[in-house]
């Protein structure tokens, strides 16, 4: 009887201990009234427009994303791969069976609705996959009907419910390339038309100089995503492109989705979610938390985890091998040799890792914050990485070792290739390259007493479509071409 009243009181304890909540990874935020609409986990959930728990509203195998509010607050209109690569749907927000409102087969993207309640959505299949063309459908389903903009994208109705404001251009419409601070001819750009007018849609802000990105309207203004500053904000303009001011700092992260509703904005910036009063520009990151089983994090194997592969570096001694894989570090050994794992930072991820000759440091490019270094650790993976190098000005591809330790050569996004000394960081230029290759340098190896090293370089001859074989003398800077340059060379060499 005492055991049976111990599991009676055992299942009663279970019974009201809470689900674990979890932090999210936070997408596509979309806010009416008093709800709040995202993704994540692959999936769409719902919470308060101040955050707090969430609810699951789709479990679907494939992804929903590109979620939408409708006018009203009865619907949420999104783009998912249920029946196709991609197609547009709508649900109800309490939650329900998605209804699917286009057969596109791919090539489309959710943008919103109209004041009347239809759906918007942006399809490049008119174009040939070149241009964009925005449609309404209603989310009762049925024929879509084009507004006759061509290379369209974003677009929001202004206060009349009648002027269009759109996007048009863009890197990531053209390539799906999120680059930042580009300033070449694709930067997005703020048009204005009037839905059934016969005249030719005017462009806005000509003079900006800085991509326009995702307009939204809201108390007879025009909101966008600009980094005309340096950075991804929230800006503003007077819907006849007057009066343009910047709404928010500058954020740490590109943000890539925004939503506006009444007097707040909601942005998806890193991992979380941020709301910006439009009246004064504070931004607040909002507490959201889901009830999840966190299948994604199930450790579970890799059918081609080759793929997964970074870099494999064997050390000089030819003993060992530094492995980098999906921003960790391990160091494998035949034999009796355990693998040793390192400690890399969580909020880092890995790069290029390798094992000097004679003190047996690991060297790793640790990428966090704008930018990467390149850092130290003991090769038993004891200890914090320390770093050598502290605010590199650019992207680091790779380095080499030399034989002592004691230098190190990295070739970076700048097209340079730079001598760094380890014990002062210390940092020498050795060459750069003008051929316009970002990554003009490669196969370097230094001679065995480390005073030399061998490298390939892009040739400005042929077009840069070849490379020649350099030898540079680390201590003078002086180097020579050790091939005709007839052919392209770009074998890896040992002295």
């Amino acid at each position: 009887m005492r055991l049976f009243g111990a599991l009676i009181a055992g299942v009663c304890t279970l019974a009201v201990v809470p689900a674990a909540a979890e932090e999210g990874f936070y997408q596509y935020p979309s806010a009416r009234g008093d709800v709040l609409v995202f993704a994540s986990e692959g999936d769409l959930w719902r919470t308060g427009r101040d955050g707090g728990s969430a609810v699951r509203l789709t479990n679907h195998p494939a992804e929903e994303s590109e979620a939408h509010i409708s006018p009203d607050g009865k619907w949420i209109a999104f783009s998912a791969s249920y029946d196709s690569e991609r197609d547009v749907y709508v649900m109800p927000l309490r939650g329900g069976t998605p209804r699917r409102l286009t057969f596109e087969g791919g090539f489309v993207q959710t943008v919103g609705w109209t004041p009347d309640g239809r759906v918007i959505f942006a399809s490049r299949l008119p174009g040939g996959g070149q241009g964009e063309i925005l449609y309404t459908v209603s989310p009762e389903g049925g024929e879509a009907t084009p507004i006759p903009l061509w290379r369209a994208t974003g677009a929001a109705f202004g206060s009349d419910g009648r002027t269009l404001f759109f996007a048009r251009r863009g890197l990531y419409a053209r390539a799906r390339d999120n680059a930042v601070l580009y300033r070449g001819g694709g930067m997005e750009q703020l048009w204005r038309w009037t839905i059934g007018s016969d005249t030719e849609a005017t462009r806005l802000l000509e003079d900006f100089g800085a991509p326009i990105r995702q307009p939204m309207a809201s108390g007879g203004r025009i909101w966008f995503l600009s980094d005309k500053s340096g950075k991804d904000a929230l800006w503003s303009a007077a819907e006849d492109g007057s009066d343009v001011r910047q709404i928010s700092p500058d954020l740490p992260f590109p943000v890539l989705q925004a939503s506006i509703d009444g007097d707040m904005a909601f942005l998806q910036n890193g991992a979380d979610l941020h709301t910006v009063a439009l009246a004064t520009g504070a931004v607040r990151k909002l507490a959201i938390d889901l009830v999840t089983d966190r299948e994604q994090t199930r450790t579970r194997a890799l059918g081609e985890p080759l793929k997964q592969l970074e870099a494999a570096r064997i050390s000089p001694s030819g003993e060992t091998v530094a492995i980098t894989a999906r921003g960790r570090v391990a160091l494998a050994a035949p034999k009796q040799l355990r693998r040793v794992e390192f400690a890399v930072p969580m909020e880092a991820r890995a790069r290029q890792a390798v094992v000097g000759s004679k003190d047996g440091r690991a060297f790793m490019i640790l990428d966090q914050g704008d930018r990467g270094d390149i850092f130290a650790m003991a090769a038993d993976g004891t200890g914090a990485p320390v770093a050598v190098t502290k605010g590199y000005d650019a992207h680091i591809w790779s380095f080499a070792v030399a034989p002592d330790g004691k230098t190190l050569v990295v070739w970076d996004k700048l097209a340079r290739l730079q001598k760094i000394d380890v014990a002062t960081g210390r940092v020498t230029l050795l060459a750069k390259n003008a051929t316009g290759d970002d990554a003009p340098f490669g196969g370097l190896a230094f001679s065995p007493d480390g005073k030399m090293i061998a490298y390939a370089e892009t040739s400005s001859a042929n077009g840069a479509n070849t490379s020649d074989i350099y030898v540079q003398n680390l201590a003078t800077g002086e180097r020579v071409k050790a091939t005709s340059g007839k052919y392209n060379d770009y074998a890896r060499l040992r002295a």
